[in-house]
């Protein structure tokens, strides 16, 4: 069975137990709180990296309560890396995430990891390979011989070498060095290395870090398509409590709405929350991801934020096989994910 029709049957199941709730009255298995109102639901949310600009949305449906709304105490955590996060969603650690397709493909295919995508947040890939201006990286062949920081199993890693098969790049000239997570910037900025491997959205960190300016090659404005960021949950969170599933999107989304519409306004509560992030680094940075469309596509201006395509998760499946020589078995591009749930 498919991840959307694991889903489809969930939802069938869980409509059945609401209805049997309804007809059981004051019997009903709801939780309640001591005073007879049904107590909300613990909910661990946890981030693909540190509360950046890029989770401004999700802190805004917090404050905003639009979680407490839908009956949800929802608890927002830090990330190690999209494959952690993953891992910590699959056993259950977490109950929803923030995952990068790339990290997600090869866990599905690789470990039979039990989780889903239910919505997209970057449909856009902001991965990049990011240098310092006038030191002779003036297209993506000059980055052969050169040396790029990367934390290994980085998203950006992960997708280097479907980057370097577009733009004909030799992959095996590239001197990698490789970091703990998030240290690979602290590395080239202070010039231990002539390029890092990060989202588009971290120059403005780099530029508070160091007296220099940045350009940066694209894996988009290359050739690489695909999904970036997605939302994820577990097949077993999926047919147990559709509702619940149904309940955070909903919320979720509509903070990550509010950020679009209102980027001051979101960046001031990301900011209020998380006083070590610097304002108006995370104000460029959230403006940097709006400018170059990361959140938005054909697709969700048509359908709205979240929106999957069959199409492109086709393409992020055979683009993410393909640059990680992944032995895909029995899987397709349909056993990723759901969209049962999106309204």
């Amino acid at each position: 069975m498919t991840g959307g029709q694991r889903a489809t049957a969930a939802l069938c199941a869980g409509l059945a137990l609401l209805l049997l709730s309804a007809c059981g009255g004051d019997d009903a298995t709801a939780e309640r709180d001591g005073t007879g109102q049904e107590a909300p639901d613990d909910v661990t949310f946890a981030l693909s990296w540190l509360p950046v600009a890029e989770a401004a949305g999700w802190y805004s449906a917090w404050d905003q309560g639009w979680f407490e709304e839908k009956g949800i105490d929802a608890e927002i955590v830090r990330g190690f890396g999209s494959g952690d996060t993953a891992k910590r969603v699959a056993t259950g650690e977490a109950d929803f995430g923030i995952v990068d397709m790339s990290a997600l493909v090869p866990l599905r295919l690789n470990e039979d990891i039990p989780v889903l995508t239910i919505a997209s947040y970057y449909p856009e890939p902001p991965h990049a390979v990011i240098f310092r201006t006038g030191e002779g990286i003036e297209e993506p062949g000059d980055l052969e011989g050169r040396s790029i920081a990367c934390s290994a199993n980085n998203a950006n890693m992960l997708m280097f070498p479907a980057f370097a098969a577009a733009t004909g790049i030799d992959e095996d000239s590239i001197d990698w060095v490789l970091t703990d997570p998030g240290a690979n910037n602290s590395l080239f900025a202070s010039g231990e290395t002539d390029a890092t491997c990060d989202f588009i959205t971290t120059i403005p960190i780099l530029e508070g870090m160091a007296d220099d300016e940045f350009d940066y090659f694209s894996y988009a404005e290359h050739g690489v398509e695909g999904y970036s960021q997605t939302l994820v949950t577990t097949e077993t969170m999926i047919e147990e409590r559709p509702d619940l599933v149904e309940r955070f999107l909903r919320a979720a989304l509509r903070g990550a709405e509010f950020a679009v519409e209102q980027p001051q306004e979101a960046v001031e509560i990301l900011a209020s929350h998380e006083p070590e992030q610097d304002h108006d680094i995370l104000l460029e940075a959230w403006q940097m991801t709006l400018d170059n469309e990361l959140m938005s596509n054909d697709d969700t201006e048509r359908h709205g934020l979240g929106h999957i395509s069959e199409e492109r998760m086709q393409a992020t499946f055979d683009t993410l096989v393909e640059a990680g020589a992944l032995d895909v078995g029995d899987y397709t591009a349909e056993d990723l994910y759901t969209t049962d749930f999106l309204p």
